[in-house]
């Protein structure tokens, strides 16, 4: 009789039924997917702000720009390690509580080079959050059969609305506040809630008849063949999607400033009327922010009716027309909406990106975490590389280089003959 009762507590690795747990281990991991979403899409909305106040050059205004994303990509290869030898729990402990003293920092730095160390602090953290809280939800997650939806949710939805947080934030009290100012009551109250569920609410071990933890379940699904190389498509497919989907964090910044310089000649000295300013923040909340919330769903809806080789390429098609149109430079208005689209086929895109970053079917149980964890660092690069070209080199230049990657990215898609 008590092992029956043991049996109907404990979800089988394959049933839909959601638990208390599983629910909390989501709201965990929405909250701190929201809060990383506003700080990686904070350098588009104060960067050009931070750089006027501080009268930096072109070159400290672009590294400002990517250090964040740099560091990011440095804390993904240390966050696997570091978790097995103090737990998730603890990681994003240390990441949150750091990142509040480091945006404190941030806000009452004196110069550009304390600054500039405290966003980078910030991006560690962020990348420590981004493979973390996937893997620390994946141990606790009751079935494998779960795992794509909550990965869908954490990832796409509440990511994807902290995307247009920040920006609207922006339109409504950077201009009143300052930048200082803005950057304090915008991030640090990001941080309270998961800090006091992750020390009240969670508890790192769990218990055998609440839950039965994913990654500790031996099923089918130990073990792929040809690892490596999945890995690889993984990365190059994650790599690939945010070299387009997040250059237009600084891509569109730097689009606007180009139509607001009547001159190229005139782009020195970072004089404050050049940055964008007033209405032109729900440009970006509407090309970074709504175009993600409504793609990603979209996404993850229509995916079980087609196949994924046809679905991904149509993304791709339309985000290669929406840049070829941006080409012909039909005027701010008409390319902000391109860009709207493009980020659109992007973030449909997402949905199958965010369930295949923690897919057990694809990199195996005992491959999950290592998996997750390079394809998110190709994700990263991908990141860094486009933001870099973005804040460097002349805007239409990168619409160039992302109809390229564009292509590149549906060789990848063909190259997924194991995927359905």
């Amino acid at each position: 009789m008590a092992l029956q009762e043991e049996s109907e507590m404990t979800p089988s690795p394959k049933t839909t039924r959601w638990t208390k747990r599983d629910y909390k281990f989501l709201a965990l991991a929405m909250l701190i997917k929201f809060g990383d979403a506003v700080e990686m899409y904070m350098p588009g909305v104060i960067t050009q702000k931070v750089s006027c106040e501080l009268d930096v050059s072109f070159f400290q205004e672009g590294t400002l720009s990517i250090i964040f994303y740099i560091f990011m990509g440095i804390a993904l290869l240390v966050a696997v390690p570091l978790t097995k030898k103090i737990g998730e729990k603890n990681t994003l402990l240390c990441s949150m509580y750091g990142s509040i003293i480091f945006t404190i920092f941030c806000s009452l730095v004196p110069n550009y080079y304390t600054f500039l160390l405290s966003r980078a602090l910030i991006g560690f953290g962020c990348g420590l959050n981004a493979t973390t809280i996937g893997v620390f939800g994946a141990n606790n997650i009751s079935s494998y059969e779960i795992l794509a939806t909550f990965s869908f949710i954490h990832e796409c939805i509440a990511f994807t609305f902290g995307c247009a947080w920040a920006p609207l934030l922006g339109w409504l009290l950077l201009e009143t506040l300052g930048w200082r100012l803005f950057v304090l009551l915008t991030s640090i109250p990001l941080f309270i809630v998961p800090i006091f569920m992750l020390h009240c609410c969670i508890d790192e071990e769990g218990t055998a008849t609440e839950s039965t933890s994913l990654l500790q379940v031996e099923n089918e699904s130990q073990s792929v063949e040809n690892f490596p190389v999945r890995v690889l498509k993984a990365s190059l497919f994650g790599g690939f999607s945010y070299f387009i989907g997040y250059g237009s964090i600084m891509l569109l910044p730097s689009l606007i400033r180009n139509f607001n310089l009547p001159l190229e000649s005139e782009y020195v000295n970072h004089e404050c009327e050049e940055v964008v300013h007033g209405d032109q923040y729900m440009i970006l909340a509407a090309v970074n922010g709504l175009a993600n919330i409504l793609g990603r769903p979209i996404g993850f809806f229509v995916r079980p009716h087609f196949k994924f080789m046809p679905l991904q390429t149509t993304f791709m098609l339309g985000f290669a027309i929406s840049y070829g149109i941006i080409l012909a430079k039909p005027g701010l208005l008409v390319e902000s909406i391109m860009m709207g689209i493009g980020k659109l086929c992007y973030s449909m895109q997402g949905a199958e990106l965010s369930i295949l970053h923690y897919d057990v079917d694809y990199f195996g149980l005992s491959g999950l975490s290592l998996g997750g964890s390079l394809m998110f660092l190709g994700c990263t690069l991908g990141t860094v590389i486009s933001t870099t070209l973005a804040v460097f080199i002349n805007p239409y230049h990168v619409v160039i280089a992302g109809l390229v990657v564009s292509l590149a990215q549906v060789g990848v898609i063909l190259s997924f003959s194991e995927r359905k």
